[in-house]
């Protein structure tokens, strides 16, 4: 949740240079350029909505940002949890970037 537009910035910056190095080699290598960065996040939040029979939760962060996640099965004392309740959370965010062709469509 405190992916901060310098973290951005710096995947951009890294992206850009990863880019100028592949176009000097382009005529060597087909692969156009991508940029992956990702990190493991613990946060405390507050929860906002919680619906029980499909496990779909929404927290906020003290910043105000919002995240929508279904809570595995691993979670055994989701019956426990209300709306206002205050969790420490561990997840996992990928923020990737890649050069594609203008005719190739997005790779999701």
């Amino acid at each position: 949740m405190r992916y901060t537009m310098h973290a951005v910035a710096r995947s951009l910056i890294a992206f850009a240079l990863a880019a100028a190095g592949c176009a000097s080699s382009s005529a060597e290598s087909k692969k156009l350029p991508s940029v992956e960065d990702s990190r493991t996040i613990t946060d405390s939040v507050t929860v906002v909505a919680l619906n029980q029979d499909t496990r779909l939760i929404t927290v906020q962060d003290k910043d105000g940002h919002k995240l929508k996640f279904k809570v595995g099965d691993m979670v055994r004392n989701l019956p426990q949890v209300e709306v206002g309740d205050i969790l420490t959370i561990t997840y996992f965010r990928i923020h990737r970037v890649q050069v594609v062709k203008p005719t190739e469509p997005s790779r999701r």
